[in-house]
């Protein structure tokens, strides 16, 4: 799945689809952010303590949501298996 699969459910009236596109948009960002870490060279200096403090923020913010989606009766297992990495 990519970002601009997303659109319709960002676009829905529904607050539940809107959530669902939200966190399958966290998780490719996260996917990607991850890519990049792995091919990044300089981790061990500044800018590698803030790419890990923006994926370990990204992490939390996603275990929130799908906690939260959860609460509201979406099962995250569900979308989680949607989710393809590119």
């Amino acid at each position: 799945m990519k970002l601009e699969d997303t659109i319709g459910l960002m676009c829905s009236d529904d607050y539940r689809d809107r959530m669902k596109a939200e966190y399958i948009q966290l998780a490719i960002r996260i996917n990607k952010l991850e890519k990049y870490m792995e091919q990044c060279e300089d981790l061990a200096t500044g800018f590698g303590q803030n790419l890990r403090a923006q994926r370990n923020a990204m992490g939390i913010y996603r275990t929130e949501l799908g906690r939260r989606m959860e609460n509201d009766g979406i099962p995250v297992e569900s979308i989680d298996s949607v989710i393809e990495e590119e």
